[in-house]
């Protein structure tokens, strides 16, 4: 099966990715929260290791190191409205760090 990877970060000498399947791209497009799996791979090569399943899969935002996580994000917007959600990644558990979304109609802001 194929296989479709939306973000790479580089943290010492190893790689982390998110990899969903090939309809990933496509979920991306769309309005909703599209699943993926971090994985992680030495920089020198070898084998990938999956360490987590993540709600969101659209970027990887960095690494906090005294919080031994990392931050996923996902976000889209169309006609005056856009969204975004943030899930914190410590160990194998995802955690919902922070939600937004906005729509600027005719009449004014509508935030939600």
């Amino acid at each position: 099966m194929a296989s479709y990877i939306s973000s790479l970060y580089l943290r010492g000498d190893n790689a982390y990715y998110l990899v969903g399947s090939s309809t990933l791209s496509t979920c991306l497009d769309g309005y909703h929260s599209c699943a993926s799996d971090l994985y992680s791979i030495p920089l020198t090569g070898g084998k990938p290791t999956l360490l987590a399943h993540s709600s969101l899969g659209q970027q990887i935002l960095g690494y906090v190191e005294s919080e031994e996580a990392f931050y996923i994000s996902q976000g889209n917007g169309d006609a005056g409205c856009m969204s975004f959600s943030a899930s914190k990644i410590v160990g194998t558990k995802e955690e919902l760090a922070g939600k937004f979304s906005v729509c600027q109609g005719s009449d004014g802001e509508d935030n939600n």
